[in-house]
Formats: structure tokens, C-alpha cells, sequence
């Protein structure tokens, strides 16, 4: 009969030992509040940090019976050059 009555003392102890353990570990760990300014979007920032070539496209024409091009940065949206003879 005392041999049980030590068991549940040492399983109510092993019981509050592990949930105040549990209690502090959550405590301690800090707290990092979310950026709700850019949830689900990607901005400028996200997309620079991004290593990536830019793209970039040759146009062609002919100007007064010469071949000429130029080259269309696809990735900024601008001309990179004036009209090249070929």
C-alpha cells in the first residue's frame, strides 16, 4: 500500500516538473510580430534580393536598305541602345 502511494507522489511531481517546464520554454522564447505590411504581397525589395540575369531582346529593322537593331531590356522595360548598324 505505501510502495503505491510513493508512485502517485512521484507521478504528480514528474507531472508539475514537465508542465512548468513546458511553461517556462514557451515563455522564453521571444516574440517576433509579423510584418503585416507585405503579407502576401511581393514588393520591389523581395524581388531585388532575387539574383536573376536581365532579359533582354534584339529588335530588328531595315533603314534606308541598311540592317539595323536594337536591344529592349525586357527585365526594366527600356531601351539599352540606340539603332546599331549590323
Amino acid at each position: 500500500m505505501r510502495w503505491n502511494n510513493m508512485n502517485k507522489r512521484a507521478m504528480r511531481i514528474a507531472s508539475l516538473i514537465l508542465a512548468s517546464m513546458t511553461i517556462f520554454s514557451v515563455l522564453s522564447i521571444p516574440g517576433f510580430a509579423a510584418n503585416t505590411n507585405n503579407i502576401g504581397i511581393i514588393d520591389d525589395l523581395e524581388i531585388d534580393e532575387i539574383a536573376r540575369g536581365e532579359e533582354i531582346a534584339y529588335c530588328y529593322r531595315d533603314y534606308n536598305g541598311k540592317p539595323q537593331y536594337r536591344i529592349w531590356s525586357i527585365t526594366f522595360g527600356v531601351w539599352k541602345t540606340d539603332w546599331i548598324d549590323c
